[in-house]
């Protein structure tokens, strides 16, 4: 059983305990478009880049999918869509294009393991446009991103 057939399966006993049915009940199918979302893996290669300190990060860079359903179940959350948090700006290219890599792989396993709850944004990067293309390609195309976000990450 899926995530999302467990918090169907939720939705409706308690849509039924009410005296109707979940079904089309838009409190339990909302979708949330602006999903924070810094990847533990990231995280781990940032450190090991000296790129950041997990200790100095915000509280919501410790992401957690546990916590994520839980609250998302809670407020009748279907699916978040995120955005790919790469905290710090990196000058370097290569860098900067392993980070993004790293980020996005991290995306769409989180994607693909939890089928439906989960979908990502890949980034556009206003300063370069070569990593903005490589980006659009591989978050979209090999990782199975729905859509893009511009700005910074």
């Amino acid at each position: 059983m899926t995530s999302l057939q467990t918090a169907d399966g939720a939705a409706q006993a308690a849509g039924a305990g009410q005296g109707g049915s979940a079904e089309g009940d838009a409190r339990r199918a909302r979708v949330d478009v602006h999903h924070h979302y810094t990847a533990p893996e990231w995280i781990d290669w940032a450190e090991k880049q000296d790129i950041v300190d997990r200790k100095h990060l915000p509280p919501w860079t410790q992401w957690d999918v546990d916590r994520a359903l839980t609250l998302m179940d809670g407020a009748g959350i279907r699916t978040s869509v995120f955005t790919v948090a790469m905290l710090g700006r990196l000058q370097d290219p290569k860098l900067r294009k392993e980070s993004a890599r790293i980020a996005l792989q991290a995306a769409g396993d989180l994607a693909d393991s939890h089928s439906g709850r989960f979908a990502f944004y890949t980034p556009v990067f206003l300063d370069s446009p070569e990593l903005s293309t490589w980006s659009l390609g591989y978050g979209m195309d090999d990782r199975g991103a729905v859509g893009s976000a511009c700005g910074p990450v």
